[in-house]
């Protein structure tokens, strides 16, 4: 297959859509060509998900309708569960709650310790069938977070950095 860009009307959608968890080269250039069809600055992450494969073939999807969204932090990490502060975002109060370290998904339980920061959406799931199913959903941010020791050392990089430089 060339490495030129595909028009999307020229795919065979069901061939394509049954392989979309093995990544090739030929999904890549798909998802290069919706970018430069819609002008649409779509992340790389996207572009490789079947979320993003559903939108392209404009597949019926789920939707989750959140009611209810805290912002959290672990504040306590046992064997069975671990507590946290939230913050009620559409209200904004805060609380405390307990959680089973079941509600946590596997890409996320890596991210689990005391101070991770992490969002938890009350809501329901929409399903393309028509079902709708009340849903808890704990996902876990993936940003850095900066503790004092890291501030400390990008100050002295920053201070390091600036030493030689002239400013006329």
């Amino acid at each position: 297959m060339s490495t030129q860009a595909l028009e999307i009307e020229n795919i065979n959608e069901d061939e394509f859509y049954l392989d979309y968890n093995k990544i090739k080269l030929e999904d890549l250039i798909i998802a290069e060509s919706y970018k430069a069809k819609y002008g649409d600055p779509v992340q790389e992450i996207e572009l490789l998900s079947p979320n993003f494969l559903n939108k392209v073939f404009n597949k019926p999807q789920d939707e989750f309708v959140a009611l209810v969204k805290w912002e959290g932090v672990v504040t306590k990490l046992d064997k069975k569960c671990f507590e946290a502060d939230l913050y009620d975002k559409s209200r904004h109060t805060t609380e405390e709650a307990e959680f089973s370290l079941e509600d946590v998904s596997e890409q996320d339980f890596e991210l689990l310790k005391i101070g991770a920061i992490f969002y938890w959406s009350i809501g329901y799931l929409d399903r393309v069938s028509g079902q709708r199913i009340k849903s808890s959903i704990i996902k876990f941010r993936r940003l850095p977070t900066w503790n004092d020791q890291d501030l400390k050392e990008a100050r002295k990089r920053a201070e390091d950095s600036t030493k030689n430089l002239i400013i006329e």
